[in-house]
């Protein structure tokens, strides 16, 4: 996965970009892009999270018009653990570069991102709740992962674009598309991450 990863970062950078509408060279963009959407995926590898399971719930950024590109995602697995069991929850943050953006939009865009992010990992311990005094009052059990971690992660991937409908001077539009990265999460895991982004923009 490690090696893929720079071939990949690679094809981005010196692909050309792909024709529009039948127009080989299109004016440069002066409008942003907003996108919300979710991300199935999974972890691979063999310092992988204990479950292959790893999908950003939300995600949600803005893109530039010169393919700067800011984004956050809600990623995980294992939302509603019951006591014992692994469970994970990371907010991820990244900058990320789309190279290829013109007027009208190119229906294929490929990109890079690096990013870093924090969370809970571990299995989903309940304990009495601190300095609480069950003669005097109702003590609850505090539940919650075992530990607070980082992760760091680098990465690329495409998303296809299809026009759904205006909204006035505005265009909806619907993404699929397929995302690689390699992840570090605090210092015992480390692994690759294959998702599937689908979402909404707004242009």
């Amino acid at each position: 996965m490690r090696r893929l990863l720079p071939l990949l970062v690679l094809l981005l950078l010196v692909a050309p970009p792909a024709p529009s509408d039948g127009q080989t060279l299109g004016r440069t963009l002066h409008r942003g892009q907003i996108y919300l959407g979710t991300a199935p995926g999974f972890a691979l590898g063999g310092h992988a999270i204990p479950r292959a399971l790893y999908m950003d719930a939300l995600q949600a950024g803005y893109v530039f018009p010169n393919g700067i590109d800011l984004s956050y995602a809600l990623t995980g697995m294992n939302w509603f653990p019951d006591v014992g069991d692994y469970s994970i929850t990371m907010n991820r943050f990244a900058v990320g570069w789309r190279p290829f953006l013109s007027d009208p939009l190119p229906m294929i865009q490929p990109y890079v991102l690096l990013g870093a992010g924090f969370g809970g990992e571990g299995r989903y311990l309940c304990e009495p709740e601190p300095d609480c005094d069950p003669a005097k009052n109702e003590c609850r059990d505090v539940c919650g992962r075992a530990n607070w971690v980082g992760s760091f992660f680098a990465g690329g991937g495409v998303d296809v674009n299809s026009h759904l409908f205006d909204v006035g001077n505005q265009q909806l539009l619907l993404y699929v598309g397929a995302q690689a990265r390699y992840e570090w999460v605090g210092t015992r895991y480390h692994m690759g991450v294959i998702s599937f982004p689908i979402g909404l923009k707004l242009l």
